[in-house]
């Protein structure tokens, strides 16, 4: 049986990764950048996908937007392949009066804590309910008959994929403490694709 292709792509720049931004997790839309990266990006395919999937965020959507205009037999649906939000937002006077610096620690102490079962507040994730949903969308994927699926995701989404592929005889916590080196050294690019196959109905990732 031929393998099936599966690639993973990161949203284009967006607003959020350019710096502040207000708006809700799901409404943050790209930058004039992020635009001009979504339409080379549909320009590098060489055969039409057979299913595209996106995140429910906007800026997953946006990214997509030209490839489904290059395609637009190919149907799409959106999937949970969202971000991890897993922190509350600081609010406008708090995140005035906080450095970059600062905010990074708050980041990085959360995953050194290493509290896989740990939920911030209402709309947060826990670190294992986002394992659980990658895992979800990779039987998904892997039950599809579709021969070439393009997924549109999120950095820390792609880093969870990682994390199960590379580190899956690690339990949670310790994978919880890796994620700092691992998103330094291995965060995906905006528009870049990390390619996977279905071979025997299991889903393999090519970092």
């Amino acid at each position: 049986m031929p393998s099936r292709q599966v690639w993973f792509i990161r949203h284009a720049e967006s607003m959020a990764n350019a710096g502040a931004c207000d708006e809700p997790v799901d409404q943050v839309p790209l930058t004039p950048k992020g635009f001009d990266q979504a339409e080379a990006l549909a320009n590098i395919f060489t055969s039409a996908p057979s299913l595209i999937i996106c995140s429910p965020y906007i800026r997953t959507q946006q990214t997509a937007s030209p490839t489904r205009n290059r395609f637009p037999h190919v149907p799409c649906e959106i999937w949970p392949v969202q971000e991890f939000t897993y922190l509350k937002r600081l609010t406008p006077e708090e995140w005035i009066l906080s450095t970059p610096q600062q905010r990074q620690a708050i980041a990085e102490n959360y995953w050194r804590t290493a509290s896989p079962d740990y939920v911030d507040g209402p709309g947060m994730e826990s670190f294992n309910q986002l394992l659980n949903r990658v895992k979800m969308i990779f039987e998904k994927l892997e039950k599809s008959q579709e021969a070439f699926t393009v997924v549109f995701t999120h950095n820390v989404f792609l880093l969870a994929a990682r994390m199960l592929g590379e580190l899956s005889d690690l339990s949670p916590e310790e994978m919880m403490r890796r994620q700092t080196s691992l998103y330094r050294n291995s965060s995906v690019p905006n528009c870049g694709i990390v390619k996977a196959e279905v071979i025997d109905g299991r889903l393999t990732l090519k970092f």
